[in-house]
């Protein structure tokens, strides 16, 4: 009877584990992103060299990701970056839709992009959602915001501001990919109001009534908040946009 309980537990455990566990525990952006910020290009080209995926994928990173590199630096880190995309680096796989998404890097490729991203994403790398969901709002052809949005969407779930302020203004303006829901798209502003971006729409809203009272002292309050933080790079925004107010 006991060898059948702990058949069962490890039954039991191994379920929970391939069903339960937290996606964002196959993300591996943390430990390439300090490989790459703490050990020497030679160090990573030493830990690379004997298979180290997350070296790897850092290798890649640091190539590719020089002020100006090189085409031949390009070219070995876009190598080392599939390499380690080959063990199922999520940032590896980031990074290269990244550079295959991206038209002014000259490796211009959107099919492969998205393929990328779009693994990057399912091993729970939260900035590959986002940027699978920026790719269908602006570069795809044809533009798809329904595919847009479920992207967004399951990045802002994952707490990422670029993707909460895009859902929150579909959300307010509706018709892309998802009905208005202006409310709703208020109550996800003010969840990240830390955000001077979120902010400044926030105040967008209170000055036109847009899912909101409207309400000219509090729009002018807010962005007097943004615009006078001279550290953020959003306060020239704000302070434009007061002046304009009457």
């Amino acid at each position: 009877m006991k060898s059948i309980f702990y058949f069962l537990g490890i039954f039991t455990s191994a379920f929970c584990y391939i069903y339960c566990a937290d996606i964002n525990s196959l993300d591996d952006t943390d430990a390439v992103l300090n490989l790459a910020n703490n050990l020497t290009e030679m160090e990573l080209r030493a830990k690379a060299n004997v298979g180290d995926g997350m070296a790897m994928a850092a290798l890649g990173y640091v190539l590719t990701n020089e002020p100006k590199p090189t085409k031949q630096e390009m070219d070995e880190g876009i190598l080392w970056l599939r390499k380690a995309a080959d063990k199922n680096s999520a940032y590896a796989l980031e990074w290269l839709g990244v550079i295959y998404g991206s038209e002014e890097k000259g490796y211009w490729d959107p099919k492969t992009a998205v393929e990328c991203w779009t693994k990057s994403r399912d091993l729970g790398m939260v900035w590959a959602a986002r940027d699978l969901g920026r790719f269908y709002a602006t570069k795809a052809k044809p533009i798809d915001l329904r595919k847009a949005f479920i992207n967004y969407e399951m990045a802002a779930q994952k707490g990422e501001l670029d993707s909460i302020l895009y859902i929150a203004g579909a959300y307010l303006r509706g018709g892309e990919g998802v009905d208005k829901n202006q409310a709703y798209g208020i109550t996800l502003l003010n969840r990240i109001l830390d955000d001077p971006r979120a902010k400044i729409e926030l105040a967008k809203c209170y000055l036109n009534g847009i899912g909101v009272k409207k309400n000219i002292d509090l729009s002018k309050k807010m962005l007097g908040e943004v615009a006078s933080d001279k550290d953020n790079i959003y306060s020239k925004d704000a302070a434009s946009l007061l002046l304009k107010i009457k």
